[in-house]
């Protein structure tokens, strides 16, 4: 996905995350709600009816899945304690594994339940139960080499796996859409 893509996606989530936030005082925001208005702008978008939509709505949530396996992206963002790195307190973002060189855990865990397409509830894809293969590996301190590098080695295969996938649902999707449709997936980073 380009930087671009990428940029507009975010902003758009972003503007309609602000509705939502809004909400703030009365409790925490409605991630169905923000879910369900990004997908509208997105059929808005594409000017498709109903029927038309229950051909590409699962077609785009299956890329947009596909599309977070196949990235990597940096999920546990760490921040070091006055010892700094190999020693003191770690803060790690949602996810993150403990430093290499120790010291003390603070956060971590498993990445919280996304917004988006799936949800939750939904079962993890191959992907996301190889890195946390890996994250359970990487906290465990009696742990091998050899056992990071099969882990490792495992999560790499999957997300290959999800490339070659996610090129393979990309060209279903062109196959049933307009070239102007087309256009607006690329646009939203959807195509490549």
């Amino acid at each position: 996905m380009s930087g671009k893509s990428l940029f507009a996606i975010l902003l758009f989530v972003a503007g309609s995350a602000v509705p939502a936030l809004a909400q703030a005082d009365n409790g925490p925001p409605d991630f169905e709600e923000m879910r369900q208005r990004a997908e509208q702008h997105v059929k808005d978008l594409l000017d498709v009816k109903d029927e038309e939509w229950k051909v590409l709505q699962p077609k785009l949530q299956k890329i947009q899945q596909l599309q977070r396996d196949a990235t990597p992206r940096a999920m546990g963002m760490m921040m070091f304690g006055p010892d700094g790195p190999g020693g003191g307190r770690v803060f790690i973002g949602p996810g993150g594994a403990p430093p290499p060189g120790g010291g003390e855990v603070i956060g971590g865990g498993p990445p919280p339940g996304g917004f988006g397409p799936g949800g939750p509830d939904q079962p993890h894809s191959v992907v996301q139960e190889k890195l946390n293969d890996l994250r359970e590996t990487l906290q465990n301190k009696d742990s091998t080499p050899d056992d990071v590098k099969a882990k490792t080695q495992a999560l790499r295969e999957a997300r290959a796996q999800a490339k070659a996938d996610l090129a393979k649902a990309q060209e279903d999707l062109v196959a049933v859409v307009t070239p102007r449709q087309e256009a607006v997936l690329l646009s939203l980073g959807y195509l490549e």
